[in-house]
């Protein structure tokens, strides 16, 4: 964990960057989860 906050300082960028992938991607299944139902 510490490893992961020297690097977030480093690259602050890249983490807001895979921060809203990762938040894409889960409204996407979100999205498909509610369309099965």
């Amino acid at each position: 964990m510490v490893e992961l906050k020297k690097a977030e300082r480093k690259f602050p960028a890249f983490f807001i960057f895979l921060n809203s992938i990762l938040f894409a991607i889960e409204l996407l299944e979100v999205q498909t989860f509610w369309q099965k139902e």
